[in-house]
């Protein structure tokens, strides 16, 4: 299934109707209204020269990062020199947009896990029924402290789970899942991008340094490969997402400073 999962896993649930339509939103719009710039932030609306690089860039990551093909953002493209927003949360933005996600939140209970500063912000403005934010070290008093291996929710209470960027952070995945599946309601969705990359595993790495290097950043605890799509799927999740190509199609990857090997982690909860 991992193999086959950039082309064939694109959930039917989404058209290509409501993908066009969700595409009028902001993401569209700011490309729009700025053609001919140089690159350009979907998150602040500001063009400038170039992105920052996180940790001085690609030349400077671990040297197995750079052999295994590590898709989790791109380290030259990642800051906004403007608003400081990362590849990963403008990447997240365009596919949120892309799929109408914002237009259903009126209705709905969010949780975000450990959210980001601006993708918070985007959900806001969104108005969802209830937002909930939590962390496991929360630095906010408006984030509530919590463990994503013991979530404080009833079981099939939240509307949409957003972990971006987290999984790879836990000791216990398969608990992280489990406990992501318990509190979705029925055909609930959870946005859960990870970082990944194919055929490697490693184990025994329990140092910085070592974390580092194996993993590019010392507080990750693993490093996915391809199988990472099939443990998704066996923890009872059906994909709803798809390609960059796929659906952003009218969006320049380097323009606006994403990875566009990264898909959209879009899954639904199935019983």
């Amino acid at each position: 299934m991992a193999q086959d999962f950039m082309s064939t896993h694109v959930g039917g649930a989404w058209s290509l109707e409501r993908i066009a339509r969700g595409l009028t939103h902001r993401a569209k719009g700011i490309v729009a209204k700025r053609p001919g710039s140089a690159r350009l932030c979907v998150v602040c609306g500001e063009s400038s020269a170039d992105f920052g690089p996180y940790r001085g860039g690609w030349s400077f990551a671990p040297a197995l990062v750079r052999e295994v093909g590590y898709v989790a953002g791109d380290y030259d493209d990642c800051y906004c020199t403007k608003c400081s927003s990362t590849d990963r949360e403008r990447h997240l933005q365009l596919y949120i947009s892309a799929l109408g996600i914002l237009d259903d939140l009126q209705t709905t209970r969010v949780v975000h896990f450990a959210p980001e500063l601006h993708t918070r912000s985007l959900i806001k403005d969104a108005k969802p029924r209830e937002y909930i934010m939590c962390d496991v070290a929360p630095k906010s008093d408006e984030i509530r402290q919590m463990d994503l291996l013991d979530l404080d929710f009833a079981d099939g209470s939240v509307g949409l789970f957003i972990v971006n960027h987290v999984l790879e952070h836990v000791p216990n995945t398969a608990k992280a899942l489990s406990e992501i599946h318990r509190v979705l309601q029925p055909q609930g969705l959870a946005i859960m991008q990870t970082p990944f990359c194919l055929g490697l595993v490693s184990t025994g790495i329990d140092s910085e340094a070592a974390r580092y290097q194996a993993f590019g950043q010392e507080d990750h605890v693993r490093l996915f490969g391809m199988d990472l799509f099939d443990q998704l799927v066996n923890a009872g999740f059906s994909y709803r997402g798809g390609s960059h190509a796929d659906l952003l199609p009218n969006v320049d990857a380097w323009r606006n400073g994403v990875d566009p090997r990264e898909p959209f982690f879009l899954y639904a909860k199935v019983d």
